[in-house]
């Protein structure tokens, strides 16, 4: 499998994606990402986490696929936060464009999805954003 899900803590769901991102990998993330949200009676985030030698999914596809995941999500969601490894995806310069594009594309969902620069910096994101999410 190329996506596992995982209790990062109480309310951060870590989605580590790796190898191949396939048909599996979105399965994964529309039916069990989703449930996993509803299990729990208060607010839970996700960190998408592109792993070490995983590869880059298809821009288009990823975009959409979170774009339809923030719909799905159930009301206790908070945001996703995408972290991914190497400098190319990890620099800041990378991460501000990313951030510019993600608010421009996700204007429905504006500051629902953020990235960042390490699984830690995610978490200090979530943990300052934790008021203004939702």
């Amino acid at each position: 499998m190329s996506a596992t899900l995982t209790w990062y803590t109480d309310d951060i769901i870590l989605c580590t994606l790796e190898g191949e991102f396939d048909v599996e990998t979105y399965a994964v993330m529309e039916g069990k990402l989703p449930m996993m949200v509803r299990e729990v009676d208060h607010p839970v985030s996700v960190i998408l986490y592109l792993a070490a030698g995983a590869e880059l999914p298809n821009l288009r596809g990823i975009l959409q696929e979170i774009g339809i995941l923030c719909n799905v999500m159930p009301p206790n969601f908070r945001l996703f936060v995408g972290v991914g490894h190497g400098f190319l995806l990890t620099n800041p310069l990378s991460l501000m464009i990313a951030s510019i594009i993600l608010n421009r594309y996700y204007k429905r969902n504006r500051g629902r999805v953020r990235v960042a620069g390490s699984i830690q910096k995610a978490v200090r994101l979530i943990d300052a954003l934790s008021g203004d999410a939702g």
